[in-house]
């Protein structure tokens, strides 16, 4: 029997673990300082919908935004590791491609987003997701406090930058 073909279309994005401890508390903020210890990436969002019709046996093709920067060629490399295909993909230069940090230290869980808050331009032949500030939950957006959301808007991920600085 022949594979099924399947096309996935959406918001793709790139999953970023990392892992270490808290030693200290910052004197900037109430907050900890974590050392990172571990990194790893994974697919998200669409591309990670992807991956799972992939690994049942499916033909599948991601059709999806991503940037071009650190953090998009490393979305192409877990694309290739699940056995994906990256031709579908339409990559904007001014873009970031979007990502989700999560820092896990002593079983605590923090997270830092970065993505474009508008739509991409129809006109590069696209029509990727953007939407606004915030978290959809049930049906509902719940607001995001701009100065948080401002601050770890560059975390990690640019070719001139060296990594996240957390």
């Amino acid at each position: 029997m022949a594979a099924q073909r399947i096309v996935v279309v959406g918001d793709a994005m790139l999953d970023i673990y990392l892992a270490g401890n808290a030693d200290r508390i910052s004197p900037e903020a109430p907050v900890p300082v974590v050392t990172v210890h571990t990194r790893r990436y994974a697919l998200g969002g669409a591309a990670n919908v992807a991956a799972n019709v992939a690994a049942i046996g499916a033909d599948c093709r991601l059709v999806a935004v991503i940037g071009d920067d650190n953090r998009g060629d490393s979305f192409k490399g877990e694309l290739v590791q699940a056995g994906l295909a990256d031709g579908h993909l339409t990559v904007i230069a001014d873009r970031p491609t979007t990502s989700k940090t999560r820092v896990v230290a002593h079983g605590q869980q923090g997270r830092a987003d970065r993505r474009r808050d508008r739509r991409a331009d129809p006109r590069s032949g696209c029509r990727a997701g953007g939407g606004g500030a915030g978290a959809r939950h049930g049906g509902r957006r719940r607001p995001v406090d701009r100065g948080l959301q401002q601050g770890h808007a560059d975390t990690a991920g640019d070719r001139a930058g060296d990594g996240p600085r957390i």
